[in-house]
């Protein structure tokens, strides 16, 4: 595929991701969705891309680091607004004490049944409405409400809370 054809046929894929994230009448997502688009075209003219992956895997990739990049930018952004020193020997404990948690929910979720983890992913990180996770898996909305609540309850115990 040409770069045309994947701009094209990317591009609003691309600018409905990073409006969901961003909000629709945010005006910075033209400027966000023409910088994963230039990223990309950076990426394979330089043969970053190996191909390891399918490509809307690796764009979607893309797209998140745009998207957190702008976050954090808008964040700083704030707090130099609002006066806030940026404290980095706190920031960095707090980063620390975050990603310790992390790898201890992440652990914890390795360890749950395929299911579990899958209904999880669906809802917490997809952010799927509980009706959409029922359609995709051919399940009650109880069930969906059943599955979810009891992956809770599983991480919970692992964790110890």
């Amino acid at each position: 595929m040409d770069i045309k054809t994947i701009i094209k046929f990317y591009k609003p894929i691309v600018s409905l991701k990073i409006k969901k994230e961003i909000g629709a009448t945010n005006p910075d997502w033209e400027d966000l969705t023409n910088e994963v688009l230039v990223a990309l075209f950076k990426a394979l003219k330089e043969k970053k891309f190996k191909k390891k992956s399918q490509l809307g895997t690796y764009i979607y990739g893309i797209t998140k680091n745009v998207i957190r990049k702008y976050r954090y930018q808008k964040l700083i952004e704030r707090k130099k607004d609002e006066g806030i020193g940026l404290d980095l020997s706190e920031d960095i404990g707090k980063l620390y004490e975050m990603k310790e948690s992390l790898e201890l929910i992440a652990k914890a979720i390795k360890k749950l049944d395929f299911k579990y983890k899958q209904i999880l992913y669906l809802y917490y990180y997809q952010a799927l409405p509980r009706e959409s996770i029922a359609r995709i898996l051919n399940l009650t909305m109880n069930q969906v409400d059943t599955r979810i609540n009891y992956a809770i309850k599983l991480l919970k115990k692992e964790l110890n809370l």
